[in-house]
């Protein structure tokens, strides 16, 4: 949010300010499927959130604040179903910040455990929106057929700030 310049409605960011982040981020497009459970449907954790509701159109997150601010009232929304969708929210987070590649294909142990219980996927997704690297094929390269070492052709990324 600093990043995009941003600044908070009130004295800190909240859901009223990261609800912006929906659309520039295609959060409602990121699908978590539990690999080792494929009878549990995936999850969409961010599909339905709205700036009219910004906490509770997330019933996952809506559930984690309330039980926050009063256990003893709402401590039956501290379900297991709710805490699954908010670390599925966290993979969608992590593979947006930091790109889905640095996630599954790394040798760590974050990427080894993403890769043994999370499938991430994208539905519902527009292909305009889809990052394409720009290329430049060499002179005298034949139209019908494009064999050759593709990292140099690839052109470097032209970074354009996060507008919000």
């Amino acid at each position: 949010m600093i990043l995009a310049g941003a600044t908070p409605v009130g004295g800190q960011f909240n859901t009223n300010d990261y609800v912006k982040l929906v659309e520039p981020l295609y959060l409602t497009e990121y699908e978590v499927q539990l690999k080792p459970y494929l009878n549990v449907a995936p999850l969409r954790p961010f599909k339905g959130w709205s700036a009219a509701a910004p906490t509770q159109s997330l019933p996952w997150y809506d559930a984690y604040n309330k039980t926050k601010h009063d256990r003893n009232q709402h401590f039956d929304k501290a379900t297991l179903e709710n805490c699954i969708v908010g670390v599925a929210a966290n993979v969608v987070m992590f593979a947006v910040r930091f790109g889905p590649i640095s996630l599954y294909e790394s040798r760590g142990t974050l990427s080894t455990l993403v890769n043994h219980l999370f499938g991430l996927q994208l539905r519902d997704c527009r292909p305009e929106t889809f990052y394409i690297p720009s290329i430049q094929v060499p002179a005298g390269t034949t139209d019908s057929l494009i064999c050759g070492n593709r990292k140099e052709w690839v052109q470097p990324w032209l970074v354009q700030p996060l507008r919000i």
